[in-house]
């Protein structure tokens, strides 16, 4: 894949300097090489200093590209293990990507470009989740991120202000892994993470963490034609596995998110099926004690 990208990349360089095309594309087509380079050597590489910091020198000169002059509507194609996301108002670009740790544990990197009124502004992400004691009522920022590498961005708007939902996975280390579903807004051009939207029963809270075992694989994802966040629901493999999330799978059933007057509405056991189709059996069914929603994360300060 890289070999691929770096003949195509040469093609490019071979392009700009036989042809008249702008600097600025050049000069970015010129930075994406090396760009690339770089990140193949935070992947391929087996010992954990040399990749971090090697991942350090990525940063700082995908910092110096993205403030060049065209950057918010260059591709960055080439750069496959960044997940890229834009948004349909050519507001935002998110850039995402993650670099594995010792024991099993994740770090994660990004950048948010904001582009209003002809002003471009670009913002590193700090992953902090370890700062977060609610994470589920937390309100973050660029320099306090609840690291996650993002898929999918959905946008509403009400009162005047739009919500960027944003969809993402966090492989979190050996156990379990998470998916997310973050709020980002704007505050005088400024980013900010998390917003109490999601109604929950008369729970609101500003983000959702499904949590699940780092063996499962979960659904969450927007289905544009019912206008819902679909997600897996989430259970634990026995009864007495209840809120040891790193023993919740799916059981073959979906929960949602709909949008109405501002707030994401929880809907659970959803029904996306062909009309046809049967509902299948749920494995175990949770204890009636049990009463939060199975993707409801808890860290150890976040109560009930």
């Amino acid at each position: 894949m890289f070999k691929v990208s770096r003949f195509v990349l040469i093609v490019i360089l071979m392009w700009c300097a036989k042809t008249y095309a702008t600097n600025r594309t050049c000069s970015i087509a010129k930075a994406e090489v090396k760009l690339q380079l770089l990140l193949r050597r935070v992947v391929e590489e087996s010992n954990h200093t040399q990749k971090n910091l090697a991942n350090q020198e990525f940063i700082e000169l995908f910092k110096q590209t993205l403030h060049m002059e065209g950057a918010f509507s260059y591709p960055f194609d080439s750069l496959v293990n960044v997940g890229k996301l834009r948004s349909t108002d050519e507001t935002l670009r998110i850039f995402t990507w993650n670099v594995p740790q010792p024991r099993g544990y994740q770090k994660y990197f990004g950048f948010v470009m904001v582009n209003m009124n002809g002003q471009l502004k670009v913002f590193e992400l700090d992953d902090s989740r370890a700062e977060f004691k609610s994470p589920h009522e937390e309100i973050g920022s660029p320099s306090k991120w609840f690291g996650a590498l993002y898929y999918e961005i959905v946008e509403q708007s009400f009162n005047n202000q739009t919500y960027y939902t944003l969809l993402g996975v966090d492989l979190n280390d050996i156990f379990s892994s998470k998916r997310i579903v973050e709020i980002l807004t704007l505050d005088n051009g400024e980013p900010v993470f998390g917003l109490p939207v999601f109604r929950l029963n008369d729970r609101v809270l500003s983000r959702v963490i499904y949590e699940y075992s780092s063996r499962a694989t979960m659904v969450l994802r927007w289905d544009s034609d019912h206008k819902v966040i679909v997600s897996s629901h989430l259970a634990p493999m026995q009864p007495s596995y209840a809120g040891e999330f790193q023993y919740y799978v799916p059981d073959l059933s979906y929960d949602g998110f709909t949008f109405a007057n501002g707030y994401w509405v929880y809907n659970p056991d959803i029904d996306i099926r062909n009309p046809s189709r049967k509902r299948p059996p749920r494995p175990v069914e949770p204890p009636a004690e049990n009463y939060d929603p199975g993707f409801l994360y808890r860290s150890g300060n976040d109560k009930r």
